[in-house]
């Protein structure tokens, strides 16, 4: 690098040279007294690591070698004390609750009632659309209001299963949002067949 380039991008150095400032490098004598007092202390201390390191591996006892082995029977897994319930169902209907083979009513469907148990099987499948939330002006909340209908009229009619309005939506599948399990239609048509009744 010439002067002048040296005056254009080191001009600090470049002032420092000139006034015989700048660090100069030591002379070969100096380096060589140097090197015969760093390499000995820097072997020794090498020397000292690699053995320090070459005895931890060899001397120190892992837990594997250090803890006897337990004995050989299996760990007890958890237990709870209790069982854990399991979530419980909507109200289905029940096999004594079903039409018979004739087509009309078996003994128990005189005590399927709104109050007994459709009641509660409406307000757990129905309620979210069908309860403060009307849709189709059908309200599934209570009794009275259920038989009034809705904007399609009457959807249940009692004493006639087969031409009430819901059983025919869901038969065919015309409900919008979800379809009803063949045993749950068939609770509400025994219902219905019976007579539909509140209590």
């Amino acid at each position: 690098m010439t002067e002048a380039q040296m005056l254009h991008e080191h001009p600090l150095e470049l002032a420092d040279i000139k006034a015989g400032l700048a660090d100069r490098r030591p002379a070969p004598a100096i380096l060589r007294k140097r090197r015969r007092i760093y390499f000995p202390i820097a072997s020794v201390l090498t020397l000292g690591m690699v053995a320090g390191i070459f005895g931890f591996i060899n001397t120190e006892n892992t837990a594997l070698t250090t803890v006897p082995p337990q004995d050989s029977q299996p760990a007890q897994i958890y237990l709870p004390q209790t069982p854990t319930p399991r979530p419980t169902s909507s109200p289905t209907a029940k096999a004594a609750d079903t039409p018979s083979a004739t087509g009309t009513p078996g003994a128990a469907s005189a005590v399927l009632s709104w109050d007994g148990s459709v009641g509660a099987f409406f307000q757990v499948k129905c309620l979210p659309c069908h309860g403060e939330l009307v849709s189709g002006g059908l309200v599934l909340s209570t009794y009275a209001s259920a038989m009034k209908g809705g904007d399609s009229g009457v959807v249940f009619v009692p004493g006639d299963a087969a031409h009430s309005l819901m059983i025919v939506k869901f038969e065919s599948g015309a409900h919008p949002n979800f379809a009803l399990t063949p045993e749950e239609l068939t609770m509400i048509k025994a219902w219905l067949d019976a007579g539909a009744l509140e209590k």
